[in-house]
């Protein structure tokens, strides 16, 4: 259901360029952000500084706070940031995508209402 509880956001990263990024923001606490339709050059300036440098995610807050910490890859062409714990649900993330000089941002929450519980009691 993506594009439905998630945001997304097509970015150009490259001036004058066709190419564009989009990010495919996640629905679950445990879904990765991904971002596709990278160049393979895109994506190779990105190993070049480093993947955790090139996307940063963060918690919205009015306080400056460090970035979250987790895992970035390269699969089948897409950029994938997965955290190290779950998502927390209701609360507002930021991604920011640098690529060379160019980036893009988007940002995103999982709201609460629409996740299912994972236990019920009974009587």
């Amino acid at each position: 259901m993506r594009g439905i509880l998630g945001l997304l956001a097509i970015l150009s990263l490259a001036p004058g360029s066709a190419s564009a990024a989009r990010f495919v923001t996640p629905d679950a606490p445990d879904d990765p952000l991904v971002v596709r339709e990278l160049s393979g050059e895109q994506i190779a300036r990105m190993e070049d500084v480093g993947l955790q440098d090139a996307l940063r995610v963060f918690v919205v807050s009015g306080d400056p706070v460090p970035s979250m910490l987790g895992h970035v890859e390269v699969v089948e062409g897409e950029v994938r940031f997965t955290p190290r714990f779950p998502w927390r649900t209701g609360v507002e993330h930021r991604a920011i995508l640098t690529v060379g000089g160019d980036g893009a941002e988007v940002r995103f929450l999982i709201p609460e209402h629409l996740l299912e519980p994972v236990a019920a009691v009974l009587r």
